[in-house]
């Protein structure tokens, strides 16, 4: 990950950059990890202290979308990276500065035009 630079946890101060390469690569590399992939594919968890959290990645669980992380600040725009299977095609992919309403659900509406036009090829 050549073109990233994370000066923070959370990512939003605006000297944390990266480029959907590198989120791809970071979303390849996680998903090798059977936690993390559990994690990045569930659509709730039980917190202690916190109780029920909801993922915001609600593309979960439908269309083939199996994992995913969500991202957002108003410099970044709607951010996702994505894991979905269809009929034995596995697409990895990566959706970022998305405007348009609220950030997180421009980036799910972008993530499913790119898997329907990437299956469709």
């Amino acid at each position: 990950m050549h073109d990233t630079t994370y000066t923070d946890p959370s990512g939003y101060q605006d000297s944390t950059v990266s480029t959907a390469h590198d989120q791809l690569l970071l979303l390849r590399a996680a998903l090798r990890s059977s936690e993390l992939a559990d994690v990045m594919g569930s659509r709730s968890a039980v917190l202690p202290v916190v109780g029920l959290v909801r993922n915001t990645d609600t593309l979960l669980g439908r269309d083939g979308f199996i994992a995913g992380k969500t991202g957002s600040t108003s410099a970044a725009g709607g951010c996702l990276v994505f894991r979905a299977v269809r009929g034995g095609r596995v697409l990895d992919g990566v959706v970022l500065g998305q405007r348009g309403g609220r950030l997180v659900d421009a980036a799910l509406l972008q993530a499913i035009q790119v898997a329907r036009e990437a299956f469709a090829a």
